[in-house]
């Protein structure tokens, strides 16, 4: 009979931070312990104390994590620079983002105007994400953006990087949608407020009513 001494299981915190550590995203029904306050409070007290903070969105079935504001201010943490993408690849998940994730946001569907949708975003609804799924077809993204972005070879590189990194996800390229952290990495609401208050949002729209009119 062995000596050694069995570990002692983890408690539900320690479970829960190390595996958003470990793949950087947890599904939601592989953390319901989080919709405990308690929990919840410990774990993000815990990621506090190192620099980080536990993400949700309204429109996403992921947690994830991410740099507090205060760390992520400092130029060494750069995270794009930290994930080894380079301009053309970050400018690549901007686009995705405008066009997987900013359509849940100022869904007409839903009549919510922009600075309603802001107020809306701030209280978590677990089920909102399940109304909305946003895609693109690889052709059409290349078509508007691929040869700006370094010519297809990069472009298919770029793109496999980002699924690789869980930002996007597709079976078939025709139907690109967000992967498991675009919704919770990102600063959404940061990234809302840029394109409302600057020329994008102008730009989408006006495009928008040209496919519309065709």
């Amino acid at each position: 009979m062995s000596d050694q001494k069995i570990a002692a299981p983890l408690d539900i915190p320690t479970q829960i931070i190390s595996q958003l550590l470990i793949k950087g995203y947890l599904h939601r029904k592989d953390a319901i312990e989080l919709m405990d306050p308690n929990i919840r409070k410990e774990v993000e007290d815990r990621f506090q104390r190192v620099g980080l903070s536990l993400v949700s969105s309204a429109y996403s079935e992921y947690y994830g994590i991410r740099l507090i504001k205060e760390v992520e201010s400092d130029p060494r943490n750069d995270w794009p620079s930290n994930y080894k993408m380079d301009e053309a690849c970050y400018a690549l998940l901007v686009i995705l983002w405008v066009k997987l994730v900013l359509p849940k946001r100022v869904s007409k569907d839903e009549e919510r105007s922009l600075e309603i949708n802001k107020q809306t975003l701030l209280v978590e609804d677990q089920n909102a994400w399940k109304k909305y799924t946003s895609s693109i077809s690889w052709e059409t993204l290349y078509a508007e953006f691929g040869k700006k972005l370094g010519g297809k070879t990069k472009f298919n590189s770029y793109i496999g990087q980002l699924k690789r990194m869980g930002f996007i996800h597709y079976t078939k390229k025709e139907h690109i949608i967000a992967g498991p952290i675009m919704e919770v990495l990102i600063d959404g609401h940061k990234m809302a407020s840029y394109i409302r208050d600057s020329c994008i949002a102008e730009l989408l729209t006006k495009k928008k009513d040209e496919v519309k009119g065709t």
